[in-house]
């Protein structure tokens, strides 16, 4: 039976110490976190959760880390029960970076340093991202338009069809400014949760970041198709790609359609979602969907 593997985007309010007795009681995500200890010269008990404030680590980078290892660990734990490998793997944000990963384009401590070694945020004119949930029939023509905010990842319709939530990055005055022109509620992130706007243009140092060290770095043609939101690169086959795509995401909307879409092109007689926010999104694969979360502790069954 095929299978595609799609991982999740970060959820900076996940409790970390969960983590630990998941590592606790699979190899496999123990092997991983292991890793990317080893690859930050970070202590694994920071991973999950411990003596945070003696290290120089943003929590959001700090949840980032600790996902790669559970996300890609989970995947190979299910590579190894299914004695085989899934036809395309693809994902959301961090997600993206699991997937390269998981696919072999890049190793896991490379992801890991790729994430904690980013530059630092703008303190000087803060940033943040927010959701807003459209409901049906509304578009987003009726969305305000704010300078220095953009829709930076588009998750389509969810919930079986009830809306369409969105992701909006920007400076923090801008998003205030948003969430009071407009007509539906609008969550914006606290500093602690979200201090960077992702997937937009103020990205640019983290995006000469990231292309100097894919250039220093050995980057590999992944071992099967890796999906992603991009509308310009929605098919990865070389590591030419993955290291486009991986910088072309930190500058540019993501429309989760996009991979939806592109997956019915790669058909899969299921689909794994690994990470957080997929299952309460209930993406329209139109095959049947298993879900791998804190909810079953990233269990298979």
């Amino acid at each position: 039976m095929s299978f595609g593997i799609v991982f999740g985007p970060a959820d900076v309010s996940v409790d970390l110490a969960t983590f630990e007795k998941i590592a606790n009681h699979d190899e496999f995500i123990s092997q991983t976190y292991t890793e990317v200890s080893e690859s930050i010269d970070l202590p694994i008990g920071v991973l999950f959760g411990r003596n945070i404030d003696y290290y120089a680590m943003t929590r959001v980078k700090l949840v980032s880390v600790s996902l790669l290892a559970v996300m890609v660990g989970t995947a190979k734990r299910l590579e190894s029960l299914r004695e085989d490998t899934p036809v395309w793997v693809g994902g959301v944000s961090i997600g993206e970076l699991a997937a390269a990963t998981y696919s072999g384009a890049l190793s896991l401590g490379q992801a890991a340093q790729l994430v904690a070694e980013q530059p630092d945020v703008n303190l000087a004119n803060p940033e943040g991202v927010a959701f807003v949930f459209i409901p049906n029939p509304h578009s987003d023509d009726m969305l305000p338009q704010i300078p220095n905010v953009w829709l930076s990842v588009d998750y389509g319709q969810i919930a079986g069809g009830a809306g369409r939530m969105i992701m909006l990055s920007g400076t923090r005055d801008g998003l205030s400014l948003f969430a009071e022109e407009c007509p539906w509620e609008t969550e914006i992130l606290p500093p602690e949760m979200c201090s960077s706007a992702y997937h937009t243009p103020l990205r640019k140092n983290v995006l000469h970041f990231t292309k100097a060290f894919l250039s220093a770095h050995s980057v590999s043609d992944p071992r099967f198709s890796v999906l992603t939101c991009l509308e310009k690169i929605q098919v990865c086959s070389s590591a030419l790609d993955v290291s486009r795509a991986l910088c072309a995401s930190e500058v540019t909307p993501l429309k989760v359609p996009l991979l939806v879409e592109t997956s019915s092109h790669v058909p899969a007689d299921e689909i794994h979602c690994v990470g957080p926010y997929l299952r309460s999104m209930q993406l329209p694969f139109g095959s049947r969907t298993c879900y791998h979360d804190e909810l079953n502790n990233y269990s298979l069954a």
